[in-house]
Parts: structure tokens; sequence; C-alpha cells
């Protein structure tokens, strides 16, 4: 005892006990406990019981002990530097001697582990963040390294606050982020509401308000010169049904045509929205559930034709469809994942869906073309989630080409495609 954790290893020093069961005659001596306290792996701890005939029965058991925590080392940021990003990108090793290394978490948010390496992507809530790396061993040993990262960035021209305006109940606590005139949050933000006894900021995060008693207060945001204000309500009530709990700013010249539901993950978004514009430029907002914005950026739609339908992956990011691409945004960054280009024409627009595994299906038009006998053949694409390679593709019944001699043009038929539909199998 205790016994061995799910990777059989034990941290503390480990007791083997026998139990000694008579035969037709009594026992005549049983083993004693042994107790393991030196590290190691593949113990193996007997013990032999004897009978008052002298027969004898043995029984073992093997011990795999770590008692030495691992070690955790943050290579990148270094302490107390400083990043010109709302986020920032941690990098790291975690050796072990023994059990190996298990799990690495950065203030929570799960790590990458890769072999010895680590990396993970922290949201930045102020001038001053504390990022700590938490290692876990096989054995369940734990150890940490910490570093202090600020935030440097160009004093921005204009602010907004996101959500705004807001209603919370008492007791209740909303979290609010400073964006600046490119769309980027703000952790460098410095934060005053107009009344700390009807709202005051919570301990340790400076930007999310604690609703103390029923009323109406101002917030403001202000970085250098700029500053922005939104009204907070506080009700001694639930909000009836109906009640807007938060609005997010609309982007002038911008009109949302889509809103989807991200997949939870610790550090990332909890739903997108997108928007357009005249110029078919989208604008991609990446929201927390309580409206807070973590980023935004826009997508060029000179560059990208017919852009955008897009799909949650399963990793919390975004798979955006344009005429003849399909590219993933990171959930925590908004920076491009990997992009895919269609081998035949174009993709079928919204003809998209995500598997229980992160696989992206999606329909690609005239992936064959059938030289010589006027069809072509459209395709089931399946597309690796975490890469964007190309997994597997299937045909699709075939469209037909025709003329119309008299009109001396071409036509062509084809089927509309909906999305697939991901069978309990996958």
């Amino acid at each position: 005892m205790p016994p061995p954790n799910a990777f059989g290893w034990n941290n503390s020093t480990v007791t083997v006990s026998f139990s000694c069961i008579p035969g037709a005659a009594p026992i005549q001596t049983c083993p004693s406990p042994v107790q393991v306290s030196a590290e190691g792996s593949n113990h193996v701890v007997s013990g032999t019981a004897v009978d008052t005939a002298n027969n004898t029965a043995t029984a073992s058991d093997t011990v795999n002990l770590d008692l030495t925590p691992p070690v955790v080392t943050i290579n990148s940021p270094a302490n107390n530097s400083s990043v010109a990003t709302p986020y920032v990108v941690v990098t790291g090793t975690m050796t072990d001697a023994l059990s190996g290394p298990g799990s690495v978490n950065c203030n929570g948010v799960p790590a990458t582990l890769s072999g010895t390496n680590f990396s993970c992507t922290v949201q930045l809530s102020s001038v001053s963040n504390s990022i700590t790396a938490m290692g876990s061993d096989l054995a369940g040993n734990t150890a940490s390294a910490t570093v202090t990262v600020g935030v440097s960035m160009v004093a921005p021209t204009s602010l907004t606050i996101t959500p705004g305006p807001a209603t919370i109940m008492m007791g209740q606590t909303q979290s609010f982020a400073a964006v600046d005139q490119s769309g980027t949050r703000r952790p460098d933000a410095t934060w005053s509401v107009s009344d700390s006894s009807i709202a005051s900021f919570v301990s340790g995060s400076p930007n999310t308000l604690l609703g103390d008693t029923a009323g109406q207060v101002t917030l403001t945001a202000t970085i250098g010169t700029a500053s922005a204000q939104t009204q907070v309500t506080v009700t001694a009530t639930a909000p009836t049904v109906g009640t807007v709990l938060w609005t997010a700013p609309q982007v002038p010249g911008f009109t949302t045509y889509h809103v989807a539901q991200a997949v939870p993950t610790a550090n990332g978004p909890d739903l997108y929205s997108l928007s357009r514009d005249s110029s078919n430029d989208v604008l991609i907002q990446a929201l927390k559930s309580d409206g807070e914005l973590l980023w935004q950026t826009t997508i060029n739609g000179s560059q990208y034709t017919n852009c955008c339908a897009g799909i949650p992956d399963g990793y919390g990011g975004l798979v955006l469809v344009a005429q003849n691409v399909m590219f993933d945004l990171d959930g925590a960054t908004s920076s491009q994942k990997w992009q895919y280009t269609a081998q035949g024409s174009y993709f079928f627009n919204n003809a998209l869906a995500v598997g229980f595994d992160g696989t992206i299906w999606g329909i690609e038009l005239a992936c064959v073309d059938n030289a010589g006998t006027n069809t072509v053949v459209d395709c089931l694409d399946a597309i690796d989630g975490t890469t964007g390679t190309l997994k597997s593709q299937v045909q699709l019944p075939g469209s037909t080409y025709y003329d119309q001699s008299t009109c001396a043009e071409s036509e062509a038929t084809r089927g509309y495609y909906t999305p697939p539909i991901i069978a309990p199998d996958g």
C-alpha cells in the first residue's frame, strides 16, 4: 500500500503485505510486510509461506517507485521580459530520470508535450503577468517554474470596451476587454469604476468586476491619452428571459452574417462572429461566453475569393473556406495553423463538417476530370484537423457537361450539396 497509479507508479514509500490462507495444514510462518523505500523500477518483492507440513507457497509483487520531482524549465519568454501581444507562447522543458514526463500546464492551460519539450499559449490580463509552468511526472510528482512577463505595446489612438454595455447580478462577476483601433485586445489598460460600492474589481484580475449592490456604474479603460467607457448594470434579482446581458460592439461597415460556437478550451473563445463589409472583407471576432473579446482579425476578400464559410475545428479554432482554399485559425492567437488548396476547381462553400476525431470533411467540386467524356467528378475530402493534410478523398456521383449546339455554349448540371452528416462510428 498504497496501490500504484494508472501508470503503474508510486511516489511514496510502499508497503507490500502478504495474506496467507491455510490448506490442509495450519500456517506455520507467514511473510512479514516489506517496506520499499528505494527508488527504481521493477522492484520484485517476494514472500514465502510455510505450513506445519513444510509445504510452501510463494507470491511476489512488482513495485515502481519514483520519489523525485521532475525538473521544469521555462526557456521562453525570459523572466522580466516584455511582449507586444495580448498573449505569450511559453516554451520549455520537463525532464524526469525515472518515471518520465507526464503532463504540463501553464497557468492552468494544458501544454503540448513532445518528449521533454512543452509549449502553451497564455492570455495576458495586465501590464505585469506571472506565468507558472506546472509539470507532473508519470508517478505524480510535481514541480514548477515561474516567470514574470510584461506587456509593452504601441500606444493606441482609440479604445473600445467589450462587452458593453453589460448586465450582471449581485455576486456575479464579469470580465471586460479593452480593444484598440486595430481590434487588438489590450491587457495593458488601466481600469476604473465610478462607484466601487456597486461594483468592484476582483483581486488579481484588474479587468473583472463583481456586482456588490444593485445600481449602475460607468466602467473606464485608459491607455495613455486614449480611453473608453461603458455602462454596467447590477441587478438584485435574476434578469427576465430576453434581457440583453451583454453586447459586442459592432465594427462600422461590417454586418454579421454567421455566429458559430467554438469547441471549449482553457484559453480559447466560446464563440466566433463572422461579419462582412461592402468590399467582401470578412471580420472574425473570437469572444468568451460573457462577451469578452479575445481577438479579432480581418480576412482580405480580394485575396480569398468568396470568403468565408466557417465551422469550429475540434481544437478550439475556426476552419474557414474560401473559393479554392480551406484554412484553420488558432483559437488562442488567431494565427493561421494550416492551409489546404483544392486540387479541383473549388470547395462547395457551406458543405462542411467536423468529425469526432477532428477530421474536417468538405465537398471539393471537379476534383477529377475525365478527359474525353465530358464529365467531372466531385469529391468528399477528409482533411487532418491538426495538419491540414488530405487524409482521404472519395469520389461522388459525377455531373455531366453537355453542349447545346444551337446556342453554341456549354452548360453543366451539378447537384446541390448539404453539409456532411457524421455517423456515430465516425
